[in-house]
């Protein structure tokens, strides 16, 4: 049993907040929290930094004891005792493979640096837009890059230190560096991006097929691409970018992206596109069901998809089956049953499987899982 969900329950109550409210805001089934809060299923890190949001609470508070319950539950009791750091003392811990060493070495660094980060869901109508904003400020990692890993959504990432952002394309013949705001078109597999000491970044996560409606560019254009901020918006985001550097209190740089977000969407006049969404909201059906669904031709709607979204409607399934995997493994505390995954997701074989699973993450499945990383987007690359 998790006690963490106990706790997140004890809070919601205090609050008095039903749990299908907590649930709409966290997009999720109710009977998904109804398992997190009686302590059967622990949550991931997405969903735990948004519940710290609506809460105000302290993340990194949440982040250490999510990770100390982690390591407690795979380790099965074999800890001996606590340490006034991390909480728990490990005899020799270069005795445990390398998966539960990488885990206790991140919970000391959440434990031992100065970090903060606060997550905020933007309110109605850019939370149609728009699925979280990340402010995040004083990583001081152990490692130079990380990778990010495809999930359907674009970014813009505005960095508030002075310096630049560093990517590289999976196969390194892309290296893009950027100032102080960078676009992350849909990503078909993932890109490199190079960690600096002491990041001040805010990360904007727009829904699948959104960026289209604050840009008006194709995003097929945008696609595997980081693209400078200022090609997109103009001086308008550097304007924005000072004006966030003059303040320190998350929700105040909160309210200026929204502000921000919002005039750029008045000034777009975009109209939803309801063929889009209603591919988009059922990607995981047949696609030729969807093919019919909607009347168009094929080709017609790749080409409308890729204006939209970047991609095509069958490229989008595979990303989104990938995603999917995604989030049940970086709540695995074992290896899965491989080849129940294989038939669960429809794939050919367990050669097909793995192919598909090294094109997006760039490892096996097996080594990812060594890794030690619980979380579906960023992977550390010691």
């Amino acid at each position: 049993m998790f006690k963490l969900g106990l706790y997140l329950r004890k809070i919601r109550e205090h609050r008095r907040l039903s749990l299908e409210k907590v649930a709409e805001y966290l997009e999720i089934r109710s009977s998904l929290l109804m398992d997190i809060e009686s302590g059967k299923q622990i949550p991931s890190k997405r969903l735990l930094l948004q519940w710290g949001g609506l809460f105000s609470m302290d993340e990194i508070e949440l982040l250490q004891n999510y990770q100390k319950q982690r390591i407690q539950h795979e380790l099965n009791g074999k800890t001996d005792g606590l340490r006034a750091t991390t909480g728990i003392t490990v005899n020799a811990p270069q005795a445990f493979p390398t998966r539960h060493q990488n885990m206790i070495h991140e919970l000391t660094e959440l434990t031992e640096r100065d970090l903060v980060i606060k997550v905020h869901k933007p309110l109605y109508p850019l939370n149609q837009y728009i699925e979280s904003i990340t402010y995040y400020h004083g990583r001081r990692p152990d490692y130079s890059w990380e990778r990010v890993i495809p999930d359907g959504m674009t970014q813009l990432l505005i960095h508030l230190n002075d310096g630049q952002s560093r990517w590289v394309s999976r196969n390194e013949a892309d290296r893009t560096v950027c100032g102080g705001t960078s676009v992350m078109g849909m990503q078909n597999q993932y890109l490199s991006h190079q960690v600096s000491p002491n990041e001040r970044t805010i990360m904007v996560r727009f829904r699948i097929g959104a960026l289209y409606a604050f840009t008006g560019i194709s995003q097929s254009e945008l696609s595997d691409k980081i693209t400078d901020g200022a090609a997109l918006f103009g001086k308008k985001i550097a304007h924005l970018r000072e004006k966030i550097g003059e303040h320190e209190d998350p929700q105040e740089i909160f309210s200026l992206i929204d502000r921000f977000l919002l005039l750029e969407l008045k000034k777009q006049d975009f109209q939803k596109n309801a063929v889009i969404d209603y591919m988009i909201a059922n990607i995981n059906q047949p696609y030729a069901f969807l093919i019919k669904k909607t009347g168009y031709s094929q080709k017609h709607l790749i080409q409308l998809f890729k204006k939209h979204v970047g991609t095509t409607p069958k490229y989008l399934q595979r990303i989104m089956r990938f995603a999917g995997i995604m989030e049940k493994l970086q709540l695995a505390d074992k290896n899965p049953d491989w080849m129940d995954v294989v038939y669960r997701h429809q794939y050919h074989d367990q050669a097909h499987f793995i192919k598909d699973f090294s094109h997006f993450m760039g490892m096996s499945p097996g080594r990812y899982m060594e890794s030690g990383n619980t979380c579906s987007r960023f992977i550390r690359m010691r």
